[in-house]
């Protein structure tokens, strides 16, 4: 979707509460640069799953006017929770999709030679306090941006993305992030040579048959799972049911055991946080042969 900054300043105020908000007023134009900027909100796994896909993302990045992304991360650290990346060469070439999203590469991808990263959108327009400090991942690893990046001279660990988006490995873990592509003025294919085109918005969803939840408000914090496997869950009257697929507990698709074969079923995991609390959860076909054998998995990763 595409949003002015006074609606995206809105929006930061009223419902991304656990975020740090935006100036309340637009930034000014003491470079010469509008007083108004375009976000569009390109790939995210915080609330409900945005991804308008490869060439899309790329080809509003190459025809945007400043080359900027921004990745909005309300769980991280406050140094993180908003970073700019700007991009200094092949700005019309380059790619930044997967980068973002899982394949944080050196290749083309140089700091201080290809691009740079800031803590505000004000320095990232005029060049100002880039950050210090950046390492990569590989081809075939999880780290999307900006693994441990830093704005002081030290590595910050745990502070990296992984979205699962075609072409991406899905490590299940990492932190739950927004990217927009800034410009100015809102975008127009026929007013500036600049100008990008939204893709027409996909038409909601039917609602399931039976009793359903419709909210009043948007939720001030977001409800969803990371990875592949995502489920969305709201405060019901009666009890909520988590399982694993059905003859998971098979070791084989004819019900036969095998050891070249374990059976994995369901596994529940808390993540980045040092407390977590299940209430009135039925756990069904649950457990990982093949993995940490738990049925409930708490991992301590802070930060």
């Amino acid at each position: 979707m595409i949003v002015t900054s006074t609606d995206y300043n809105q929006y930061q105020s009223e419902v991304v509460t656990c975020g740090a908000p935006l100036p309340t007023s637009p930034v000014g134009d003491d470079n010469n640069h509008p007083a108004e900027y375009t976000f569009f909100e390109g790939l995210s796994n915080v609330g409900p799953f945005v991804d308008v896909g490869k060439e899309t993302f790329n080809s509003l990045f190459q025809k945007s006017e400043y080359h900027i992304i921004k990745r909005e991360c309300p769980y991280c650290s406050d140094t993180h929770k908003e970073i700019y990346y700007k991009r200094l060469t092949m700005k019309n070439t380059f790619e930044p999709y997967h980068y973002m999203a899982c394949q944080w590469l050196k290749e083309d991808n140089v700091m201080g030679v290809d691009f740079n990263l800031f803590s505000t959108l004000e320095d990232a327009l005029s060049n100002e306090n880039p950050w210090a400090i950046c390492n990569y991942g590989n081809p075939t690893g999880k780290y999307g941006a900006f693994r441990d990046c830093g704005p002081d001279g030290s590595y910050a660990s745990s502070q990296w993305v992984n979205i699962p988006v075609e072409g991406c490995f899905a490590s299940g873990d990492g932190k739950a992030a927004a990217f927009f592509i800034i410009d100015s003025n809102p975008p127009s294919s026929a007013n500036a040579p600049h100008a990008i085109s939204p893709p027409p918005p996909s038409p909601p969803p039917p609602l399931p048959s039976g009793p359903h939840i419709q909210l009043a408000k948007p939720l001030i914090f977001p409800h969803n799972g990371q990875g592949i496997m995502v489920a969305q869950v709201g405060r019901l009257t009666r009890n909520i049911v988590i399982k694993g697929s059905d003859g998971c507990e098979l070791f084989n698709a004819n019900g036969q055991y095998s050891n070249s074969n374990k059976p994995k079923c369901g596994h529940f995991r808390f993540f980045h946080s040092n407390q977590g609390a299940v209430c009135g959860v039925e756990f069904t076909k649950m457990g990982q042969y093949t993995e940490t054998g738990v049925c409930i998995h708490y991992l301590s990763i802070m930060g």
